[in-house]
């Protein structure tokens, strides 16, 4: 019986830690991962991803400092997927805007594209910035 209670005990704290030891591996992981996204310059290339992955990152922390560890880890997986998301986009946002930069800008008076409508709507002038491009 006696020993029937300590085996019980036991299972009951090994339960206990499983939150801690899994919040902290999660948030370990998108550090790591937010660390080469920085590294593969995403924060430039893919900035809102980068952007909100170290926001979550820093949700998971504070919710950990405050012992909800379901919700930091929660957290945690979502800031590893964003940086994940981050770190794959960013080549291709570098390549565009390589791409977009380096288009000659449209001569004076070209007429404007017009935008394609809806259904039963007009086409819609596309606006144009200060520097001539849609």
């Amino acid at each position: 019986m006696h020993s029937r209670l300590l085996l019980l005990a036991l299972a009951a704290a090994g339960l206990a830690a499983c939150g801690p030891v899994q919040t902290t591996t999660s948030i370990g992981r998108a550090e790591e991962e937010l660390r080469t996204a920085r590294l593969a310059s995403a924060d430039r290339d893919s900035p809102y991803e980068y952007t909100k992955a170290r926001m979550m990152l820093d949700m998971a922390k504070m919710c950990e400092g405050r012992s909800e560890f379901q919700a930091a880890k929660e957290f945690g997986d979502e800031a590893l997927r964003l940086a994940a998301k981050a770190k794959e986009n960013g080549p291709k946002n570098a390549r565009l805007r390589q791409i977009r930069l380096s288009a000659p800008p449209p001569a004076p008076g070209t007429p404007v594209p017009a935008l394609p409508a809806s259904p039963g709507e007009p086409a819609v002038p596309a606006p144009v910035t200060p520097g001539g491009r849609p």
